[in-house]
């Protein structure tokens, strides 16, 4: 057995009576040395005994072996007769807390399996290394976790974080000089960082996102503090209007995309061929044979023309000044079908793969023709379906082949491999973009350059973004203007756009191009609060959350 000693670690107070053990527990019978107590209200000591009681503590195992302390308490009677207080029982300090039933080893053992695991995956644990438990108690331990004292805080750093993604947002606070978390607020408001900047002044840096929320509450909590935006957040806003820009030219990326896997000898060929085609389309129309259409192709047709009546209602509204958010709400639209709309430079076709099958049908004799003569491409043959009415895809048109003609040999001049590519997603387009020159693979610069051959505003906005990166990475903020001096010659919108939102924020802007703070620290901590919230299953309040995130490690 190991010594008492071992067990606990303050006996110089208690005498030690008696050991029992059993299967089950290890006893330990203590009494006290001393012959006094202090009165707990008047602070008068007493030698006066009233009478004797056991205390039964819980105490951490030793070996997997439950420990039970058998504490010998005392009742005295004060002596001062000012004292309201005429009987009190001593107390056990160091030991265990008044009203206690574990020793405060056991309870700060407790409080930390609660702060790492949380109450009921904390209370499996606790019962697995020896001690038994209950979730409840777990959650008051926890609670009951003293907040570390908050140290003056010179460089800021504040985020936000959801209680439910889209819905309920709240503010974490850290500082950038240690690391550490600082303080959690319920709410994502101007008012919460206004009044926590008040209560804690020497904030002297605050970096942040670009809300406008943060924007304000630090402006008006402490107006004196450098406000530094943070550079993540510019990359990604950058990056989400070279997104934008990519999908108003995705044929364009399918055509670099074509033309990077064909060769330079197979482009020559198509741009051949469809030469050929253009000579020939306009000397003689095949002829198309008439069929009654299905009624599903006839549904389809009268969708497409309440989508086209409403696009034409939208650039209508758009041309006399409206904003994106009153048309959206005058035709029932979303804002994003909306500026897909607008940015759309003509009506732009959707449909489901059934009513493009049953098209392509009324045009069965015209493409077994056209395959077996060999002489058209894919992109030749839908330009001649075009002619005739067929409001379908590319990609629509190579299944029909495909899969209901099974002519396959005979699928035009494009290499087998170069017509199962796909096109990159635009936001695969843009990492590229801004990515540094040095890390891009042969493969992404061969397609860049084929990309800015294809459309001469890509290429502008590839090295606009270069530079805008560059500037991000090597924290160059004093180039700032004469870039927002390029965006404006290139007169791209998007960009433009983004320029514009910046402008508002210039000041931060600028600083977060130049200071070396950011907000890396505080997404980092944001992390490890996801973790903790989503191991209570999104049970726990708001104190517990920010007395486990703030708890020290």
């Amino acid at each position: 057995m190991l010594p008492v000693r071992s067990i606990l670690s303050d006996l110089d107070s208690y005498n030690i009576e008696d050991l029992q053990n059993n299967d089950e527990y290890l006893t330990i019978y203590l009494s006290p040395k001393c012959r006094k107590a202090r009165c707990p209200r008047c602070g008068k000591t007493s030698r006066s005994v009233h009478s004797r009681y056991f205390r039964i503590l819980a105490h951490v195992p030793v070996t997997l072996t439950h420990v039970k302390i058998c504490l010998l308490t005392r009742r005295f009677r004060c002596r001062n007769p000012t004292c309201a207080q005429r009987i009190f029982a001593e107390r056990a300090d160091g030991l265990c807390r008044s009203y206690a039933r574990t020793t405060e080893v056991n309870r700060k053992s407790l409080q930390r399996i609660g702060i790492i695991a949380g109450a009921n995956p904390g209370r499996r644990l606790a019962q697995a290394v020896g001690i038994p438990t209950s979730a409840t108690t777990l959650r008051r331990r926890i609670l009951e976790t003293p907040v570390p004292d908050q140290k003056p805080v010179r460089v800021l750093g504040v985020d936000d974080w959801a209680w439910r993604k889209g819905q309920r947002y709240g503010t974490l606070l850290c500082d950038l000089e240690s690391g550490r978390i600082v303080d959690l607020l319920p709410d994502r408001s101007a008012v919460s960082l206004e009044q926590w900047l008040r209560d804690h002044s020497g904030v002297e840096i605050i970096s942040r996102d670009r809300a406008s929320c943060y924007s304000e509450g630090a402006r008006q909590g402490a107006p004196d503090a450098i406000q530094v935006a943070d550079r993540w957040h510019l990359l990604k806003n950058m990056g989400e209007a070279l997104e934008r820009l990519l999908y108003r030219y995705h044929q364009e990326l399918k055509d670099a995309c074509v033309s990077l896997q064909t060769g330079p000898e197979m482009n020559a060929s198509t741009s051949q061929d469809q030469e050929i085609s253009r000579k020939t389309r306009s000397l003689a129309v095949p002829d198309v044979p008439t069929r009654e259409p299905s009624q599903a192709h006839q549904n389809s047709m009268r969708r497409r023309e309440a989508r086209r009546e409403r696009y034409d209602q939208v650039l209508e509204l758009r041309q006399q000044g409206r904003t994106l958010r009153s048309i959206a709400r005058e035709t029932g639209l979303s804002r994003a079908t909306v500026r897909r709309y607008i940015a759309s430079e003509e009506f732009p076709e959707i449909g489901s793969r059934a009513p493009q099958g049953v098209q392509l049908d009324l045009y069965e004799a015209f493409i077994r023709e056209q395959l077996t003569i060999g002489n058209k491409t894919r992109e030749q043959l839908l330009q001649d379906l075009r002619h005739f009415g067929y409001t379908g895809s590319i990609s629509a048109l190579s299944r029909y082949i495909t899969n209901r003609l099974k002519m396959r040999k005979n699928f035009g001049t494009i290499k087998a491999q170069a017509a199962k590519l796909r096109c990159p997603a635009p936001r695969a387009v843009v990492m590229t973009m801004i990515r540094p020159e040095e890390k891009r693979t042969q493969e992404e610069k061969a397609f860049l350059i084929r990309l800015a051959d294809n459309c001469p505003q890509i290429a502008t906005a590839c090295g606009l973004a270069k530079d805008f990166s560059d500037m991000v990475r090597q924290r160059q903020g004093i180039r700032f203007d004469d870039w927002r001096h390029s965006v404006g010659v290139a007169e791209i919108p998007e960009i433009q756009s983004f320029v514009n939102s910046m402008q508002q924020d210039r000041d931060a802007v600028i600083a977060g191009l130049t200071l070396e703070w950011s907000n890396g620290p505080t997404e980092g901590h944001i992390n490890r609060l996801k973790t903790i919230k989503r191991q209570m299953y999104g049970r726990a309040g708001f104190k517990m959350l920010r007395a486990r995130v703030l708890a020290p490690p």
